[in-house]
C-alpha cells in the first residue's frame, strides 16, 4: 500500500500527503523582483542588497539625528553579547560591540570582502548601510580595499552613500573611475546642500543624491553640470518632486537617468 494510501485510510478520504521537505523560501532581499525597504536599491533585473566591509560612523549633521544604522547597531551588539553569554556564535555580530557608541570608531571585516564573489546573481549594493566608507577613521587603505573588490565584481553595482563627500573626492581624484560604482550623498537641507553638493561636482565617479525633508532650493547648477556630462545616476526624493526645485531645475523622484 502506497503512503498515501496509507494516510487515507488511517485519517479518511481526503486527507493529502504532507508536502515535501524543500529550500525554504527566498527573502526579499535575496529574490530578483521584490522589493527592498531601501526603495533606491529597487533596480530592475538586479538582487537588491547591502554590503559592509566596513562598519561604524559618528555624528557629522542633523541628517544624523534618526540614523537607523545606530540603533542598529546597538541592537546587533546586545544580540551578539546575549549570544555570547549562551556559549554561542555570534558570528559578524560581534564587531558592532566596537562601534555601538558611534563615536566614529570603525571596524574593517577583512572576510566581508569576498562577500560580492557568492553573488550569483547581478545586485545592487548598498556599500556601508552601517557605517560611512569615509569616516575620518577609515584609512586609504582600507577603502582601497572595498574599491580593489568592487572592481573585482562588474556585474554588481555598488552605491556607496556618504555624508563626507569631500573625503570621497579627496579618496578618488587619482583612482580609476569604475563604471558599476555610484558615490554619492544625502543632503537634509539647505546647510548641508550647500556644503555637499559642490563635493559632487569634483567626482569622477556616477553620482548618487538622495534629498532629505527639508528642501534646498540651490545651487541648481551643480545638478544641471551633472546631468549634462551623464554622471547623475539616481536621484532619491523623500517628498512629492514638485516641491523640489534647485534654481529652478526640477529633481525627478527616483529618476534613473541614461549614462550611455
Amino acid at each position: 500500500m502506497s503512503n498515501l494510501n496509507h494516510r487515507r485510510k488511517r485519517h479518511g478520504r481526503h486527507a493529502t500527503p504532507r508536502p515535501k521537505a524543500g529550500p525554504l523560501p527566498m527573502t526579499p532581499i535575496e529574490e530578483p523582483g521584490k522589493g527592498h525597504k531601501i526603495d533606491w536599491l529597487n533596480r530592475p533585473g538586479t538582487v537588491p542588497r547591502t554590503w559592509n566591509p566596513i562598519i561604524g560612523c559618528r555624528r557629522v549633521s542633523a541628517g544624523c539625528d534618526h540614523c537607523y544604522a545606530h540603533r542598529m547597531a546597538r541592537r546587533l551588539a546586545a544580540m551578539a553579547a546575549a549570544e555570547l553569554r549562551r556559549g554561542a556564535d555570534p558570528g559578524r555580530k560581534i564587531h558592532y560591540r566596537l562601534v555601538e557608541q558611534w563615536d566614529g570608531s570603525t571596524v574593517t571585516i577583512r572576510h566581508a570582502l569576498d562577500d560580492p564573489a557568492a553573488w550569483s546573481k547581478p545586485a545592487t549594493v548598498f556599500v556601508g548601510s552601517m557605517g560611512d566608507l569615509f569616516c575620518r577613521s577609515v584609512s586609504d587603505r582600507d577603502r582601497g580595499w572595498v574599491w580593489d573588490a568592487m572592481a573585482r565584481h562588474p556585474r554588481h553595482t555598488f552605491l556607496v552613500l556618504t555624508k563626507r563627500p569631500h573625503l570621497a573626492a579627496g579618496f578618488l581624484a587619482d583612482r580609476d573611475v569604475l563604471p558599476n560604482v555610484w558615490v554619492g550623498t544625502s543632503i537634509e537641507d539647505q546647510p548641508a546642500a550647500d556644503a555637499r553638493l559642490p563635493h559632487l561636482a569634483e567626482l569622477t565617479a556616477a553620482v548618487l543624491l538622495k534629498v532629505g525633508t527639508a528642501a534646498p532650493d540651490s545651487p541648481g547648477r551643480i545638478l544641471r553640470q551633472l546631468r549634462r556630462r551623464g554622471s547623475l545616476a539616481y536621484t532619491v526624493v523623500d517628498r512629492p518632486a514638485s516641491r523640489y526645485r534647485f534654481d529652478g531645475f526640477a529633481v525627478k523622484q527616483k529618476t534613473l537617468f541614461d549614462r550611455s
